[in-house]
This record gives structure tokens, C-alpha cells and sequence, in this order.
């Protein structure tokens, strides 16, 4: 059968489903779709352990058949992440797909359209114009063939042992922009994505107590809001008090928790019971003591506020 042209539209259902039979990458599993001017997805992905994550997307036009995606945002565990990091996961995510027309470049995601048809199954067509509609895609293409037995294609997967030299990389470059009184809180930035993963598995671990788990909860959930406790930007950071709270609420929270679970649950290779208290250190120093104050009172309101939900 061939079609010549036609225009269809996808609603958020129709692409969450296509995305979920269809899109194999190991450990990758979309859950949701909103499309709106910008597209938010939502999903899981899965290396050891479970780790949510959204990123919104903005749609760019078709030229030459190519078609470009800008990334405007990623957050794991709704902790924003840093451009330089975000890049570099996403590029990692999407090297699998280069041959399929598929590059990364910066915040910016380029499609080629004429290999990416590859990824189609049961069609082949060349796509002509995509729009964002409420709740949907809007979609024109000609040359439109089914063909039974195209297949999504196997994709062969390749290790990358680059990405942390890249990292580190990126890591060098930070410090080396940003006013001296702020190196050290770089350093202790960049561990607040791992230490959010962190405080997932604690919080799903069985040995952790209630009481504890309360406390795990509240932090998350300190971090997934837009409370600003101190009004200070580190420059190419970001929120000074995001990452004080996370440092002195984790200071509190490892004392409760035994050394074994601690080692069993953390995945970095730093010692984070010590890499925490020498951040509490640092961080008072820098900060003063009345800010300081305004820190330990947000962690105490978060402690108590979640407290009192439960007990209710």
C-alpha cells in the first residue's frame, strides 16, 4: 500500500504508546507525555536502580529534513540539572542512535529525518512539517508505504568510557569561571544529583526506619519545590540554599542510619559521611551564622511539616 501525502494527528496517548512498544534503550521507560508549546516527558531509567526523571523538549522546524529539538530542561528526581551534566547524559543516552540520524549537540538535539524513518516500524515515508497542538502532534508527510515487514531495527549498544574524562572536563572548566569563595560549594554541588539518588534508595530501603524515611521524604520534597531560603546564586550553579539544606539535612539524617546501610546505598566513590560534615563546615563558614540559622530552621519546618502529615 502507498500513500502519497497525508496528515495525521498523534494525540499524547497515541505517541506514550508508540514510545512504550516501540523506543528499546536499555533501562528507558517512558510513563508520560505532556505536550503543550513545550513537550514534558516523564519516566524512569533504570542503571542498578530505578532513578525518575522529566525533561522538556521544544519543537523546532523541519529544514532540509532535518528536524531540530531543544532541551530546556532535565531533572532526576525533580532535582534540576546542571546544563554541562545535562548534555552529557542526554549525549550519552542518544549515542546508540547516531546512525540513525540522531545527534546531540549541546542543548540542541538534530534529527535527520531520512535516516531516522529507520526507527519507524511498518512504514517508510519522508515527514514534512510537524506542529505542537493542545495535548498533541500534528503531522504531514508524503511518500507514505507500508511495508509488513519493517521492524523497529536492532540497536547495538556501545560503551563509551569517555564520559566521565568528559565530565571531569566540564568540572575543570566550572571551577576555573567561578569567583574563588565559591570553588569548594562547586565541588559540593556536583554531588547533589548523586546524593538525590542517594535519598531514593534509603528511602526504599527496608532496613531505614520510619521515623527516618519521614525525614528522607521531606528533603525530596524540599528539593522538588521552588522555596527560595537564601536569596544567593553560586554563578553557573545555581541556589546556594539547595545545596546547604541537602549538605546539613544529610549531616542529621546520616547520624540516624547505620554504617552499613550507608555503604550499601551509596554508590559514589567518595566517603559521603565525610564529604557531608566537611561541607557543613565549609558551608558555615562562608555563610555566617544567621544564615546558617535560616538553614537549620528550613530543615527543622521540613522535618516537622512531614512529622505532622504522617501522624495525620
Amino acid at each position: 500500500m502507498k500513500v502519497s501525502a497525508a496528515k495525521v494527528i498523534l494525540t499524547e496517548e497515541d505517541i506514550l504508546s508508540i514510545a512504550q512498544d516501540y523506543l528499546k534503550i536499555d533501562g528507558l521507560q517512558i510513563e508520560n507525555i505532556d505536550i503543550r508549546e513545550i513537550i514534558t516527558i516523564d519516566g524512569i531509567y533504570k542503571k542498578k536502580i530505578s532513578t525518575g526523571f522529566e525533561v522538556k523538549l521544544g519543537l523546532g522546524n523541519i529544514k532540509n529534513n532535518i528536524i531540530n529539538l531543544k532541551i530546556f530542561d532535565l531533572k532526576i528526581y525533580k532535582l534540576k540539572i546542571l546544563n554541562g551534566i545535562k548534555n552529557i547524559a542526554v549525549k550519552k543516552i542518544l549515542e546508540n542512535f547516531k546512525s540513525y540520524g540522531i545527534n546531540v549537540d549541546g542543548d540542541n538535539i538534530n534529527i535527520d529525518l531520512n535516516l531516522a524513518v529507520k526507527l519507524i516500524p511498518y512504514f517508510n515515508l519522508k515527514l514534512t512539517r510537524i506542529e505542537t497542538l493542545p495535548s498533541a502532534l500534528e503531522i504531514e508527510a508524503e511518500n507514505i508505504k507500508y511495508e509488513k515487514e519493517k521492524k523497529f531495527p536492532h540497536i547495538d549498544k556501545k560503551k563509551n568510557s569517555l564520559i566521565l574524562g568528559k565530565y571531569h572536563k566540564f568540572r575543570e572548566k566550572i571551577l576555573h569561571k567561578v569567583p574563588s569563595k565559591y570553588e569548594k560549594i562547586v565541588e559540593y554541588g556536583m554531588l547533589v544529583p548523586d546524593i538525590v539518588v542517594f535519598l531514593g534508595r534509603l528511602l526504599k530501603d527496608k532496613r531505614v526506619n520510619l521515623k527516618i524515611k519521614i525525614m528522607l521524604a521531606g528533603l525530596i520534597a524540599y528539593l522538588a519545590s521552588p522555596i527560595d531560603v537564601l536569596p544567593d546564586f553560586i554563578p553557573f550553579i545555581g541556589k546556594i540554599d539547595d545545596i546547604s539544606i541537602v549538605f546539613f539535612a544529610l549531616n542529621v539524617i546520616l547520624d540516624e542510619i547505620p554504617k552499613e546501610i550507608i555503604i550499601d546505598d551509596w554508590q559514589g566513590k567518595e566517603n559521603i559521611v565525610v564529604i557531608t560534615k566537611e561541607a557543613v563546615d565549609y558551608i558555615t563558614a562562608i555563610l555566617g551564622g544567621k544564615n546558617i540559622s535560616k538553614i537549620l530552621d528550613q530543615i527543622r519546618n521540613i522535618f516537622k511539616f512531614h512529622q505532622s502529615n504522617c501522624e495525620n
